[in-house]
């Protein structure tokens, strides 16, 4: 399995430290486009768990992900999965293939 750089990752309290006040709404406004991007081109707001590969369990989580994505897809191969009394649960949905990304940006009106 070949780790892509595909996401970007900062910590919220790093973020609050390094910028100022003015750069954070900077940031905050940035985040906004993004999020009305995705909304217009009616792409879901996902939320994702990240694992840092300096953790001492990364090896056996990858070993995990890479025989989920060998396992066969079938469209019924869909799992949701809901923690009694949790605000949010997490889903899992591989009836999809990877699709190409959208060539337009939204602009904000």
């Amino acid at each position: 399995m070949k780790l892509e750089a595909r996401f970007l990752v900062l910590k919220r309290v790093d973020i609050e430290a390094a910028l100022t006040e003015y750069e954070l709404r900077i940031f905050q406004r940035m985040v906004t486009c993004v999020d009305e991007y995705r909304a217009y081109h009616g792409k879901p707001q996902n939320s994702y768990v990240v694992i840092n590969q300096d953790e001492p369990y990364f090896p056996a989580v990858l070993k995990l992900m890479e025989a989920a994505e060998q396992a066969p897809l079938k469209a019924e191969d869909t799992a949701q999965r809901r923690s009694q009394g949790a605000k949010d649960g997490w889903e899992i949905c591989r009836a999809k293939q990877a699709q190409t990304p959208e060539a337009h940006r939204h602009t904000a009106e």
